[in-house]
Formats: C-alpha cells, sequence, structure tokens
C-alpha cells in the first residue's frame, strides 16, 4: 500500500471496514482513501498545504473530515 512520498501522520478506517483514509504532512500534503480488501487507493484528496492531522468518518461513512496544520 504506497500512495505517500512523506511521512504518513493520521489514520481513519471507515464504520463498516470497508475503507481506509490516510494523511500526510510535507508539500504534498493529500489524503488517500483506500479500498481496504483490495489494498488499493481509491480517492485523493489533495488540498491540504502542511500536513493532515486528523481524519474521522462520520458514523454512516458517507462523509470524510480531514484537518491540517
Amino acid at each position: 500500500m504506497t500512495a505517500h512520498d512523506d511521512q504518513i501522520t493520521c489514520l481513519a478506517i471507515s464504520n463498516n471496514g470497508a475503507l481506509l483514509a490516510s494523511g500526510q504532512r510535507g508539500e504534498n500534503s493529500d489524503v488517500v482513501v483506500w479500498d481496504y480488501n483490495a489494498k488499493k487507493p481509491i480517492f485523493r484528496l489533495s488540498e491540504h498545504d502542511h500536513e493532515v492531522v486528523l481524519l474521522k468518518f462520520s458514523h454512516d461513512d458517507k462523509l470524510l473530515i480531514s484537518c491540517g496544520n
């Protein structure tokens, strides 16, 4: 499971266990959403500038919140 080019700073697992979200620090402070069973990235959020410090799925797994530093 490689999709980041810097240190991973946080992880979140969806409530149903199907998705994993990972965030990183650095110039490409992306959030990657993974299909956990397939071990493949399915979506990339590229809006953070320095570091992702928190990831959390909503109770129904329809939303993902990300907070940056």
